[in-house]
């Protein structure tokens, strides 16, 4: 209550992009004052054994974490740690710093409960999260898993270039992750990317999977996809993902313009293209995830990212056949208690 009382208003007079960035810092620069990070972690952190789980081989303390986008190079991963979410995925990385799109480029879509955001996937580069990582001083007592999100540069056209990047941030990475997720989406356009030229997507991960073979720790690698992917397409995905040993899914993401939306198609227009993150996302992703949970019958662990933004939806995307779910805008709109708000509504219905 207090968070919807009295900071989200003072973050609505920041730029979309800019506001959780706000949040996040000055929630960073409070936790380095005596005795704040162990009242944030008594006052969020819910430990019972009922909701740990092991999903693809980790142990996860709790299923709730943090999408990619909101944490691109690490350095808020032991806040969220702090705040009761048992795992992060940071990124999306690319091998070399870029911010390809002129702001703005993320907008509210109040009626909606949902942000446009056409970014292009700005971020430092894999350099930049191997200096915040190699820094960390994480608590043992409140660990959290570390996801490493990785795609391509968007100046790389060519196939051979784009193999390269996904190699070079997965080498790079290796030694930070507790796993990858390798990103074939685009936020620009949730139907695009390259999950949508199958060749490219195999090569991308026969490169990654054979070069795991090399390194003494497995590490396992999920591939996302969006929601609004064809079902031929999406079954195809599914289907190599099963032959190729492929650890799991994360399905969700942005949602098109198919989307259902309360917002006027004037307004749409005005905003121009984007991925829309949010309440609209929600309805997708389930059934996505109803779908891999079918079609793999259960073999692919699914991480649920997309519209999530209560305790209920969480739920949901669990009774679903999600293993493990993510949030990111329920943080811009319901603040940073989302996870303990879940995790307490889901020991709530353990109980009953």
């Amino acid at each position: 209550m207090l968070y919807k009382l009295l900071v989200r208003p003072v973050l609505s007079l920041f730029p979309p992009e800019s506001s959780t960035g706000v949040l996040l810092r000055m929630l960073k620069g409070a936790r380095r004052l005596p005795l704040v990070a162990p009242i944030i972690r008594a006052g969020h952190r819910v430990k019972d054994k009922s909701l740990e789980k092991e999903v693809f081989g980790i142990r996860f303390s709790a299923p709730v974490g943090v999408a990619a986008g909101l944490d691109r190079s690490g350095e808020y991963a032991d806040l969220f740690s702090d705040f009761g979410f048992s795992f992060i995925e940071i990124g999306s990385l690319t091998p070399l710093p870029q911010d390809v799109e002129p702001r703005p480029r993320v907008f509210t879509l109040p009626r909606d409960k949902a942000l446009l955001s056409r970014t292009g996937n700005p971020n430092k580069g894999v350099q930049q999260a191997i200096s915040v990582l190699s820094r960390r001083n994480p608590n043992p007592r409140t660990p959290i898993r570390i996801g490493v999100n990785i795609s391509a540069n968007a100046r790389s056209l060519t196939d051979e270039a784009i193999v390269s990047d996904y190699r070079t941030s997965f080498a790079q990475m290796y030694d930070f992750a507790d796993f990858f997720v390798v990103n074939l989406t685009d936020s620009r356009r949730p139907d695009a990317g390259l999950q949508a030229d199958t060749d490219l997507m195999s090569e991308v991960l026969d490169e990654l999977l054979e070069m795991r073979l090399v390194y003494d720790g497995y590490k396992p690698i999920l591939l996302k996809i969006s929601s609004d992917l064809m079902p031929d397409l999406l079954d195809t995905i599914l289907d190599y993902a099963l032959l190729s040993g492929i650890d799991g899914i994360v399905a969700g993401g942005p949602a098109g313009r198919s989307a259902e939306l309360k917002t006027s198609p004037q307004r749409l227009q005005e905003l121009g293209e984007g991925g829309i993150s949010g309440r609209p996302a929600f309805q997708g992703m389930l059934e996505t995830v109803r779908h891999i949970s079918a079609r793999s019958k259960g073999r692919l662990p699914v991480v649920a990212c997309g519209g999530i933004l209560s305790p209920e939806d969480a739920e949901m995307a669990l009774e679903a056949g999600a293993s493990l779910v993510e949030v990111y805008s329920a943080i811009w709109y319901q603040g940073p208690k989302i996870a303990k708000k879940t995790h307490d509504h889901i020991l709530h219905l353990h109980d009953r």
